[in-house]
């Protein structure tokens, strides 16, 4: 038996060694680290400076292939799923339709609920007249643009924070694509 050969075959005793009681291996590492501190990091410095460009080479490749880090993840979500719901409108409004024609009783909930919030947000001092002219305004526009207009709560009618009532001086009309990508988070003094 050759040096090689004897050499690699004491090599393989000794991985088969350290699975098998990993460990107790692991444990005596520690302490012999711990003992001979200065000889291990010099050895470790030692490998560096032999390998430092294979190192920093590989360190590169990586920080290239890396996309650039969002330094706000919410605002960076947030953005990502503006740009797909913009992209794949067809898409979402295609599937908006096959649930609700599997799901019926819901989707009339969900509209029996709007409408009841509404009327909850509406006080007896509120001029029907000047909203109605808004919601008129809205289908003018759609009409004469061939836009889709809608008419948009300044103040939500549901939020965490406030609610806001439904009356003329806290609506607008809108295009349809501003009013459903604000959602409940626009407020009258932000731009």
């Amino acid at each position: 038996m050759t040096e090689s050969e004897r050499r690699e075959k004491r090599n393989a005793y000794m991985r088969e060694y350290r699975r098998v009681n990993r460990e107790r291996t692991t444990q005596l590492e520690y302490k012999s680290k711990a003992k001979n501190k200065e000889k291990y990091e010099a050895i470790a410095k030692a490998s560096y400076e032999r390998n430092r460009e294979k190192i920093l080479a590989k360190l590169k490749a990586a920080y290239v292939k890396r996309p650039p880090r969002p330094k706000k993840p919410k605002e960076y979500h947030l953005e990502r799923n503006r740009r797909w719901h913009h992209d794949n409108r067809e898409k979402r409004l295609a599937q908006k339709r096959e649930w609700a024609a599997a799901n019926k009783e819901k989707a009339t909930y969900y509209a029996a609920k709007r409408r009841a919030v509404i009327a909850n947000a509406t006080p007896v001092w509120a001029n029907e007249f000047f909203i109605e002219e808004i919601y008129d305004l809205a289908q003018r526009r759609t009409a004469a643009t061939g836009l889709q207009w809608e008419v948009d709560h300044l103040v939500p009618l549901i939020n965490r924070k406030v609610c806001g009532f439904h009356v003329e001086h806290n609506l607008r009309v809108v295009l349809m694509h501003e009013n459903r990508t604000q959602s409940n988070r626009h407020w009258p003094d932000q731009p």
